[in-house]
């Protein structure tokens, strides 16, 4: 089952059953929709992430890792019976492509070089990566680790990919544009999940002036010449998730303001501002 929390309260909101073994998730890029692997039930449940349902489940031998492409309308899934990444067109919920790659299939990531995006697979029974055309789903490269790869994940700009390695005990950052093993990190202890956590990047913010509806655009500087924080109400309704600004007094994401009025701070007078990172 997949567990729902509620990171208001940190309390658990809600079990969701899926099929047998759930391994690993990824969610649209609106946060609306959740894919959920089930190796043992060789299963992709669709989980609607309002309904708090599954709504659909799509067949995969094996499934393992999986990642969405940048527009979010197509899923990665590495399938590690099959020894292929498959391809699902998440409009139809639909496997629509099956790439054979190396042996043993597990990490998954998309990544960009030179303007054009690719899927990049961690092959752990062949120590290699295998990169993948997005566009015309043809594998294009093999690189060759020396170490058998384990969590794939793609920095923020897409540039790079951080590797995990068994036994080697390094993490592993990969240049994507030089196509290369640019640093090895040691650490103790095998490597696996990796997560990047850092500051949102912003770039602009959209402005709502109580009680007129006038709207405008402020950069990062001129949110810092902005009023003190007891003279504004400061709302972030970003959707997904990705962390926020100092001083914030709610998160409400913005598809569901109307629904979650009673939730609204009491601002006295005060304008409301609400923030959302650009170009995410």
């Amino acid at each position: 089952a997949v567990a729902v929390i509620d990171t208001e309260t940190d309390t658990l909101r809600a079990t969701i059953p899926v099929g047998e073994g759930p391994t690993y998730a990824a969610f649209a890029p609106d946060g609306r929709m959740a894919y959920v692997t089930s190796k043992a039930a060789n299963l992709v449940s669709v989980i609607d992430t309002d309904a708090l349902r599954v709504v659909n489940e799509i067949t995969v031998d094996g499934p393992d890792h999986l990642a969405l492409s940048a527009d979010g309308k197509s899923l990665y899934v590495t399938s590690g019976g099959a020894g292929e990444l498959v391809v699902i067109d998440v409009t139809k919920d639909a496997v629509v492509a099956a790439v054979p790659v190396g042996n043993g299939p597990h990490g998954v990531a998309v990544v960009e070089r030179r303007g054009s995006p690719l899927v990049f697979v961690g092959n752990r029974g062949d120590t290699t990566l295998s990169a993948i055309d997005a566009a015309t789903l043809r594998v294009v490269g093999t690189v060759e680790l020396h170490a058998s790869p384990e969590h794939l994940t793609a920095s923020a700009d897409r540039k790079r990919l951080y590797v995990g390695s068994v036994p080697a005990s390094r993490l592993l950052v990969f240049d994507v544009e030089r196509n290369r093993v640019s640093r090895r990190v040691v650490l103790p202890g095998e490597i696996h999940q990796i997560s990047l956590v850092g500051r949102a990047p912003v770039a602009r913010f959209a402005v709502v002036a109580a009680p007129g509806g006038v709207y405008r655009n402020l950069t990062a500087a001129q949110l810092h010449g902005a009023p003190s924080q007891d003279q504004l109400t400061l709302v972030n309704v970003h959707v997904p998730y990705a962390g926020e600004l100092p001083n914030t007094d709610a998160f409400i994401p913005y598809d569901k303001m109307s629904k979650r009025r009673g939730r609204c701070p009491k601002t006295k007078g005060r304008p409301w501002w609400s923030t959302a990172a650009a170009g995410r």
